[in-house]
């Protein structure tokens, strides 16, 4: 799925984690980040042959090391010997430059589902940044004040939220890991803990807090969420009962958002209304 998603844009550079933790467990992923490299390399589906390389990042959050880069064929680099090649240090701040460029200068790419067919390469320009700004401004009221933690993977069009929250001056919390683990109450009290204003996931995340609060008579309502005001919901149709238990557990006065948009256009189709009752 990695390969097949690489192959058709041709990348220059691949940056890639050492290993992931996810459900409590360490999953070392060098070896298999080796293999996409290799065939990306042998199949000439690489920019710039002679320069291609992996950039590793390291996890220090990790229980044991992790294996050290040892294909043969593509070379890794460590991050931080990546940024001495600019002439910088991992704690540099370098000033921003301002480069004004047309409104259809590529920004980021994005990959369809692939649930119709192989994954498809899309290319969002500047256009989804004015988009993003629109939506956190009209859509979810968002504030210099606020700050957003979308559950989501960095694969996931959700993970544009993250800039949603950044073109209003909010805050963007980012959250590495399953949402189930330990329990689907761990990340609430992570958003009681951080006094997050607005929070993302998916109706089935909803169901399944809903399932852990009733076998265990865990009350939400008990947390301190005194900024919380805003739930976006996506990925699936938000059914009744999942609208009832937000209600029944979260302030009354936060506003479950139940977005429906797109991938290809990134961005809202179907979502909340701040100027409206």
């Amino acid at each position: 799925a990695i390969y097949g998603r690489l192959a058709q844009i041709r990348p220059k550079l691949l940056f890639a984690d050492d290993a992931v933790l996810y459900n409590g467990k360490q999953v070392d992923i060098l070896d298999r980040v080796a293999q996409v490299a290799e065939r990306l390399q042998a199949d000439d589906k690489i920019d710039s042959p002679l320069q291609f390389q992996v950039v590793i990042i390291r996890n220090t959050r990790l229980a044991h090391a992790s294996p050290q880069w040892t294909s043969a064929k593509v070379r890794g680099v460590e991050m931080s010997d990546f940024v001495q090649q600019t002439g910088l240090h991992m704690t540099d701040s370098p000033p921003h430059r301002f480069e004004q460029l047309p409104a259809q200068h590529p920004v980021q790419i994005f990959f369809s589902s692939g649930t119709t067919g192989e994954p498809k390469c899309i290319i969002h320009t500047q256009c989804m940044l004015l988009n993003m700004k629109k939506e956190a401004l009209l859509m979810m009221d968002l504030r210099p004040s606020d700050n957003l933690l979308q559950i989501t993977s960095c694969g996931w069009i959700m993970w544009v939220y993250h800039l949603v929250a950044l073109s209003a001056g909010s805050t963007a919390m980012l959250y590495d890991g399953s949402p189930m683990f330990p329990h689907p109450a761990h990340v609430i009290k992570v958003v009681s803990h951080l006094q997050c204003s607005g929070f993302g996931a998916s109706p089935r995340f909803l169901s399944e807090l809903e399932k852990y609060c009733s076998e265990n008579k865990f009350s939400i309502a008990k947390l301190g969420l005194a900024k919380f005001r805003m739930m976006t919901s996506t990925g699936s149709p938000l059914s009744p009962r999942n609208v009832e238990f937000f209600y029944g557990q979260f302030p009354r006065r936060a506003h479950l958002c139940s977005i429906s948009g797109g991938t290809d256009m990134a961005g809202v189709l179907v979502g909340p209304s701040k100027m409206l009752p």
